[in-house]
């Protein structure tokens, strides 16, 4: 059982990215063109790096049933500013080639990552809220910075309206747990009589989250949205969002359907009723659909961003699948699996992303698997970390990824789920194809002559920070945690 926390050492490391993204913000005016994307990076760096020592030193806690730290919580936040110094780094690679004048991008992906950190802390449903418009309102910005470009406004329109939608919904979900259990913790009793209101609460709560996570059928925006957003964005929001929204998940999930669980929040816990029996099915349902969708329309891309699009939306589905380990109804559920998979998942797309940030050329054509042929050459440190990062997304040995595939199939297998199980492998060969489609674009002889593409140190820096920490959990995945 965690025991009380004060409020500000539990928030200290989502505050000193707070004071990151307000310093870049009152520095951006009075720094040149040139030196904006210079210095910012770096700064936001600094912070992110501070933002990191603090989580290592904080004490398990939870603070008035509101936020909560706990070992696993740690972790996600390390995965977190690693995948946020990736985004930066990105950003810092894009933006000069691409002429962007201002610095802004620097402090809204901050503070997009501070909106994701108190999601992941979260216990209450109004925090998880608050958490979650802070990480969307600058990601809409983020979505359509380059205003001139047709794909940036239809994957912002097409997000924000969306988002708006399932915030309303989760608001409205929230409110009908309020109304059965009179609080909006996770862990509220629901009232006798109000059984009905409180499943329909959790209904709306959980269809919100799988908005966030982009599983299907609430999968529509995510393909477009992602092509629309530059390439550094994409690979944030792809990330971070979808760590953001799968804690959040793994925890309401854990505090309504489970006698015991993975994350020790000290909290007491509701069964209700036929609850965990009823979310089975609709849980199974979900992932395959989303593995299916993202399987097979990946297969035909040929952009790099909307193939990563289609992978996000695929491996949502696992992510899915695992909140059902190893338990069904009134079994014990332990998410170890889930946590090791989103880990895994995030650092190999964060690295794949932030490498083609540097490959690429303009947002706008240049990702593409033709105009990637032979840069690998030209880049092998880059390309050999995107490849690392493909390897562990398609699940191959002894990738980090391949260990996050086995430990959810494993479960699955145990729990009875052995038609589930058996689906989501052969889906998993499916993929294997378009994971691949962009190493052999990399390392294939060039066509042409290739202009040589130069990316800013920051770039390199992170990435190494990226590809040990996916090489360590792959070697050690007891770094992880139970």
């Amino acid at each position: 059982m965690l025991p009380f926390a004060d409020l500000f050492p539990n928030l200290l490391p989502t505050v000193i990215v707070a004071l990151g993204a307000l310093l870049s913000l009152a520095l951006e005016p009075i720094l040149s063109i040139a030196n904006k994307h210079r210095i910012l990076p770096w700064v936001a760096f600094a912070f992110l790096v501070g933002s990191a020592i603090s989580t290592m030193l904080i004490q398990p806690g939870v603070a008035y049933n509101i936020l909560a730290m706990d070992p696993t919580r740690s972790m996600l936040i390390l995965v977190l500013l690693v995948c946020g110094a990736l985004g930066i780094a990105g950003l810092a690679t894009q933006l000069p080639r691409t002429d962007f004048r201002g610095g802004e991008p620097y402090a809204l992906m901050l503070l997009s990552l501070t909106g994701v950190m108190l999601m992941v802390q979260s216990v209450d449903l109004l925090a998880l809220f608050v958490g979650m418009e802070l990480s969307a309102i600058p990601i809409y910005a983020l979505v359509g910075l380059h205003r001139q470009s047709t794909n940036a406004n239809e994957g912002l329109f097409k997000y924000f309206i969306t988002g708006s939608l399932f915030s309303a919904v989760f608001l409205y979900g929230a409110a009908l747990w309020y109304g059965s259990t009179g609080s909006t913790s996770m862990s509220a009793e629901v009232v006798n009589g109000r059984e009905a209101l409180h499943l329909l609460g959790f209904a709306f709560v959980v269809f919100a989250l799988l908005f966030k996570a982009g599983a299907a059928p609430l999968h529509f925006w995510v393909a477009d949205t992602y092509t629309g957003a530059s390439i550094p964005v994409t690979g944030f929001m792809s990330t971070t969002v979808k760590i953001g929204a799968f804690a959040g998940l793994g925890a309401f999930w854990l505090q309504v359907a489970a006698p015991s669980h993975f994350l020790d929040l000290g909290l007491p816990i509701q069964i209700t009723g036929s609850l965990p029996l009823l979310s089975l099915w609709i849980f199974v349902a979900i992932g395959l659909a989303s593995i299916v969708v993202g399987a097979f329309s990946g297969l035909g891309q040929t952009k790099a961003r909307r193939l990563m699009a289609f992978s996000a939306v695929a491996n949502a589905g696992y992510l899915v699948l695992a909140l059902l380990i190893p338990g069904t109804s009134g079994a014990s559920i332990g998410l170890s699996p889930l946590w090791f998979y989103l880990i895994a998942y995030a650092l190999s797309s964060a690295i794949v992303l932030a490498g083609l940030s540097a490959l690429a050329g303009t947002d706008e054509d240049d990702d593409s698997l033709g105009m990637l042929r032979g840069l690998g050459r030209q880049q092998p440190f880059l390309s050999a970390a995107i490849t690392l990062g493909l390897i562990s997304l398609a699940g191959l040995p002894p990738a980090a990824g391949f260990l996050a595939k086995f430990g959810i199939l494993a479960g699955l297998f145990s729990t009875g789920l052995v038609k589930t199980a058996a689906v989501a492998l052969l889906l998993a060969v499916v993929s294997f194809a378009y994971y691949f489609k962009i190493v052999v674009a990399i390392w294939q002889a060039p066509t042409k002559d290739i202009q040589p593409r130069s990316f800013p140190p920051i770039l390199g820096v992170t990435l190494v920070i990226g590809v040990f920490a996916l090489v360590a959990i792959s070697l050690m995945p007891s770094l992880v945690g139970r």
